[in-house]
């Protein structure tokens, strides 16, 4: 990851090589993930991302 603070749900898949993008629409969908909307657009704040998906290790999306 370089200095972005906000990424694409594209680019988080790419980061992210094991979630795929159906998986990743799930999890972006959910009211607790990091992220903001940008016009019609998603955002996703990737400084914390990391602690999320650790808070949700285990769980199925």
């Amino acid at each position: 990851m370089d200095s972005k603070l906000l990424i694409s749900i594209d680019e988080f898949c790419e980061i992210y090589a094991d979630i795929g993008m159906d998986a990743a629409r799930k999890i972006v969908k959910r009211p607790d993930f990091p992220k903001i909307k940008v016009g019609n657009r998603v955002k996703i704040i990737i400084k914390e991302v990391n602690n999320w998906l650790v808070e949700h290790t285990g769980e199925e999306f």
